[in-house]
């Protein structure tokens, strides 16, 4: 019956020791003086000896090392084990999350359905399906308030709705200028940052109205049915395309580039193809729309996404309710679309106000 490797090798080391302990001893074995007969004699180590202390040590040593070693890997495959771990919750988590919509997923969806329910409802009262707007609204498109009213503290200026806009959204837009400036570092930063210049850039629209609506007729048509010269209409065009094009870049989530091609596109169709009944209708919905849109796309969504979505964008879209559906009843008696713009304004402050109450401590701090 043969022998294993293990065995042979083992008798192999034991035979070689047993050698080198009888050649040793032959060499290395003192002749002692009879005089040192009765001395007991004192024990020298063996080559055997030697040769396994020197084994014994080599053995230790590569135990452990090889304990080592192994509980190297040991340790590194636990903490493999744990990274995957994380990386699997982390993943399950946002499968989680994108499973279950967000407070201002849900809102940026009431602001793109409400917002067309707004429109569909502006255009069946206008083909005379239902009967739901109030007559000013439905004929100028806007709830306005003092047409021809003097005012006595300023006699050459009418105190008019549209004019009110410019004056409310001018001097919120300077104080939105300096909240953006004093609270750069505030977590949410995104939401307001050129929110200053979208409320200016409205208010000198509806300037622009003031300025051209006195004299001419409430309600006119498509501006490709309007006798008006190409440079006119030219100039029409871009002066539309800027004003989307302020308003869409103040939007967060909404990069440069995407806000000047669908300016340049929505200042076209309201140039061309939108009667002046359903202007303000038609720029709600674009810019209701888009912004809500590119919200709801971001990948940074957290409590301030939320924030915005509710307090920002959801309030608009009630006041034109109220607007379109109260103008003669009680929206114009205070001031009519005034409120409109000044709902924007207000909505921002109130998000100011909370974002800077929910701030990592540092960051209110520095703020401050």
């Amino acid at each position: 019956m043969s022998q294993s490797p293990a065995k042979s090798l083992i008798d192999n080391v034991d035979a070689l020791i047993d050698r080198v302990d009888s050649v040793g001893a032959k060499i290395h074995t003192p002749k002692r003086p009879a005089s040192a007969a009765a001395r007991p004699a004192r024990m020298e180590p063996s080559w055997s000896d030697i040769l396994r202390a020197s084994l014994g040590v080599k053995t230790a040593i590569h135990t452990s090392v090889f304990a080592v070693r192994l509980q190297s890997r040991v340790r590194g495959r636990q903490a493999r084990q744990r990274v995957a771990a994380d990386a699997e919750r982390r993943t399950a988590a946002t499968k989680r999350a994108r499973s279950s919509p967000r407070v201002g997923d849900l809102a940026n969806a009431f602001v793109l359905i409400n917002t067309a329910a707004f429109l569909c409802a502006v255009i069946a009262n206008n083909a005379g399906l239902v009967d739901w707007l109030s007559p000013s609204f439905n004929s100028e498109g806007f709830c306005v308030y003092g047409r021809g009213l003097q005012s006595r503290l300023l006699p050459h200026v009418p105190l008019q709705s549209h004019i009110l806009c410019f004056f409310v959204d001018t001097g919120t837009a300077v104080i939105l200028a300096w909240l953006a400036q004093r609270h750069r570092a505030m977590t949410g930063y995104s939401t307001v940052k050129a929110a200053a210049a979208g409320v200016l850039g409205h208010g000198i629209a509806h300037l622009a109205l003031f300025l051209t609506s006195a004299d001419a007729p409430l309600d006119q048509p498509a501006g490709y049915l309007a006798d008006m010269a190409p440079a006119e209409r030219l100039g029409r065009w871009a002066g539309l395309a800027s004003f989307f094009f302020v308003l869409l870049r103040s939007a967060a989530g909404v990069p440069d580039a995407h806000a000047a091609l669908w300016a340049t596109l929505h200042g076209a169709v309201l140039t061309l193809l939108v009667p002046s009944r359903f202007g303000f209708t038609y720029v709600q919905t674009a810019l209701l729309w888009v912004a809500a849109a590119y919200d709801m796309r971001r990948a940074d969504k957290d409590f301030f996404y939320d924030l915005a979505a509710v307090v920002v964008h959801v309030p608009v879209g009630l006041v034109a309710w109220a607007e379109a559906l109260g103008c003669e009843s009680f929206f114009k008696q205070i001031g009519g679309h005034v409120w409109y713009d000044a709902t924007i304004p207000l909505s921002l402050f109130t998000y100011y106000a909370i974002a800077l109450a929910n701030q990592p401590a540092p960051v209110r701090a520095k703020s401050a």
